[in-house]
């Protein structure tokens, strides 16, 4: 096989690569984008309405049940503040791997570049 010929397959196969860390990259966006979205759900109209609620407003819940709906109420925010907390690590995590993708993308087109040059650079007859 001619040096052009291993050249044009090394450009495919980085082309290739590239083709899979975009749809990649593409799938990771939408994933990050609806838990971004729902996480904000969960914050706005879950986690602060739950915790601001005052229960003992009305004095309908008075000694043991009071106390008892004060704890539930705190179980459920830390449960909350704890599931925020997870969901922002998770999307963060997902931020990483789309700028590792990104870096990805860029070596490959720089190595397809350099491939196009060296492909430029030969002579039409020549081999290697």
């Amino acid at each position: 096989m001619s040096r052009r010929s291993d050249i044009e397959h090394e450009i495919h196969s980085y082309e290739r690569k590239i083709d899979n860390c975009e749809r990649r990259m593409s799938r990771l966006e939408d994933i990050y984008d609806s838990m971004s979205t729902k996480r904000m759900y969960v914050e706005s109209d879950v986690y602060e309405p739950e915790r601001t609620y005052d229960m003992t407003f009305s004095e309908e819940f008075l000694g043991k049940l009071e106390q008892n709906s004060e704890e539930y109420q705190l179980e459920i925010n830390n449960r909350t503040d704890t599931f925020l907390c997870n969901v922002t690590q998770f999307m963060n995590s997902i931020k990483r791997a789309i700028e590792r993708l990104c870096e990805m993308i860029e070596e490959y087109r720089d190595r397809i570049g350099d491939l196009e040059a060296e492909l430029d650079s030969l002579d039409d007859n020549d081999e290697y």
